[in-house]
């Protein structure tokens, strides 16, 4: 079993973290409540969701396009992302430790998208995560 967040620390040490000019420039740029990120967020989570692909994968990719569009993206997607895993461990969809590591993979998404806004996601999740 992989520890996600190991490789969320990885992925922030390979990156670099963000610095304070990055965080208050996208800041800036974005609204904290983001009703086209919300309603991008809700239509890319109902086109990956049937998808064959790996789990943190998915959860990954869906949190960084979502953090792409700045603060309020980050926010909704967190908030969002925090309410399934709730959900999935309260209806036994998932045990607390596979909602722990999806909630890493989404962190994972998150920095990345936050971090480079134009960059391709498909491309830098699959430096951490296997797409399959």
């Amino acid at each position: 079993m992989e520890d996600w967040n190991e490789i969320l620390a990885q992925a922030i040490k390979q990156e670099g973290g963000l610095t304070t000019k990055e965080i208050a420039e996208r800041t800036r740029r974005s609204h904290i409540i983001d009703l086209g990120a919300l309603v991008e967020l809700l239509d890319n989570y109902n086109s990956y969701a049937p998808l064959a692909l790996n789990d943190k994968y998915k959860h990954a990719m869906l949190n960084c396009l979502a953090a792409q569009s700045g603060t309020g993206g980050v926010l909704e997607s967190s908030f969002l992302s925090g309410l399934k895993e709730l959900y999935d461990v309260k209806s036994g969809r998932n045990t607390p430790e596979e909602s722990r590591q999806d909630d890493a993979a989404n962190n994972i998404g998150r920095y990345l998208g936050f971090k480079y806004p134009q960059g391709d996601c498909d491309e830098m999740v699959r430096r951490y995560i296997n797409k399959k």
